[in-house]
């Protein structure tokens, strides 16, 4: 099973938050759909952290486990040509489940996993930012 960590950015304007709702239209969920859609499996998306109902998003990571072949360097392409317009995959790569701090390269993100929960520690501009699950 692969850990696949996603980069991504939306305009959360018609969202309401990051969290999968049961009555509401979120990112999480219309990710999951389409992250769905394309591998022909049931998609659990764990993302960086949560965002309230019209909050945007420039580089928020999210990850997911999954079976599907298609190579990281395609997966944005093919999840974006599922997605609305204000939603976009920026970058995929496979990260390794670790128990410490591991770099996820191209991300420019870190990701700590305890087996139970997982963070992304963003590194911005202005220092270290970090977000927990």
């Amino acid at each position: 099973m692969r850990n696949i960590a996603l980069k991504l950015s939306y305009d959360g304007t018609e969202y309401h938050g990051w969290q999968v709702q049961k009555t509401e239209r979120t990112v999480a969920g219309t990710m999951e759909d389409a992250l769905s859609k394309l591998t022909g499996e049931r998609v659990k998306l764990t993302g960086c952290g949560r965002t309230d109902a019209g909050v945007h998003a420039l580089s928020y990571c999210a990850n997911f486990k999954s079976e599907t072949r298609i190579p990281c360097e395609r997966l944005p392409y093919a999840v974006n040509s599922l997605l609305p317009d204000d939603i976009s995959v920026i970058a995929a790569i496979d990260a390794p489940e670790v128990e410490a701090l591991t770099l996820v390269g191209e991300l420019n993100l870190t990701l700590v996993e305890d087996g139970t929960h997982t963070c992304c520690l963003v590194a911005g501009e202005v220092g270290l930012q970090t977000e927990v699950v």
